[in-house]
C-alpha cells in the first residue's frame, strides 16, 4: 500500500508540473491549448480513461516535460540536482505508466 501512495503522490506531482509548464504562449493554436488543458484536468481526476488522442497528447507533453527537466538538470548546481532527479524519477514513472496503459489497450 505504501508504494501505491508514493506512486499517487508522484503522479500528482507530474500533473502539477504539466499544469505549470504548459502555457498559452507555447502554442499558436489556442484550440490545441484548450484541449491540452482539458487533458491535464482529466489526469488530475481520481479515475479517468483517456481516448487515443488524449493519450497521444499526454505522451507528447510528458516527453517535452522530460526534455525540459533534463535540460534544467544539466544546467543546475549540485544543490538543485537532487530535487530535479526526484522530479525526473516521477516523470519517468508516469511515462512508464502511460506506456503500460497504452500497451494494454
Amino acid at each position: 500500500m505504501k508504494s501505491a501512495m508514493t506512486n499517487d503522490i508522484g503522479n500528482t506531482n507530474v500533473i502539477n508540473m504539466l499544469s505549470l509548464w504548459v502555457t498559452p504562449d507555447m502554442l499558436q493554436d489556442k484550440t490545441l491549448f484548450g484541449e491540452i488543458k482539458a487533458v491535464i484536468k482529466k489526469l488530475s481526476e481520481s479515475s479517468y480513461q483517456l481516448s487515443e488522442r488524449e493519450l497521444f497528447l499526454t505522451q507528447e507533453l510528458i516527453n517535452g516535460l522530460l526534455e525540459a527537466t533534463l535540460a534544467s538538470f544539466d544546467k543546475a548546481d549540485d544543490s538543485l540536482k537532487e530535487e530535479l532527479s526526484l522530479s525526473l524519477k516521477e516523470i519517468l514513472e508516469f511515462q512508464s505508466l502511460l506506456v503500460t496503459s497504452a500497451n494494454s489497450h
